[in-house]
């Protein structure tokens, strides 16, 4: 059987960058955020994962756009929206155990369009293509 999943994804821009976290167990970098758990209101979802991810609560503001990836024999359909956080004093050592999230860095659109950003799928890239990068 197939498996379709639905994510919730936070761009969150500062000083013309976004913010990009790295997954050491796959190596790659994405957006901070995460699934959406069975019975979970959607709306929830990402307040609770930037809390968890980061540390921070947020305010999710306008719909930024969608993509996907393929990944372990499943599809998951990523929601992105504008976030703003209660702070920038992120925390990445609080995160639960099945994430190993190493790395958060701010980058402009430029740097992570090159090749030093391995993503999940390039469908994330096109997305960020997309985007202008005006500070908050």
């Amino acid at each position: 059987m197939q498996e379709i999943q639905l994510s919730m994804k936070a761009l969150i821009v500062r000083n013309h960058k976004f913010l990009i976290v790295f997954d050491a167990n796959d190596e790659k970098w994405e957006l901070p955020g995460g699934k959406v758990k069975f019975g979970e209101d959607p709306n929830e979802t990402l307040p609770r994962e930037i809390k968890e991810e980061l540390g921070a609560d947020i305010i999710v503001g306008d719909f930024v756009g969608m993509c996907y990836l393929f990944h372990k024999g499943k599809q998951t359909i990523i929601n992105v929206f504008r976030c703003i956080p209660s702070h920038f004093n992120f925390n990445l050592s609080k995160n639960p155990s099945e994430e190993k999230l190493e790395r958060i860095k701010f980058v402009s659109k430029k740097e992570f369009l090159s090749d030093e950003y391995p993503v999940y799928h390039e469908s994330l890239k096109d997305l960020i293509k997309k985007q202008k990068f005006n500070p908050l």
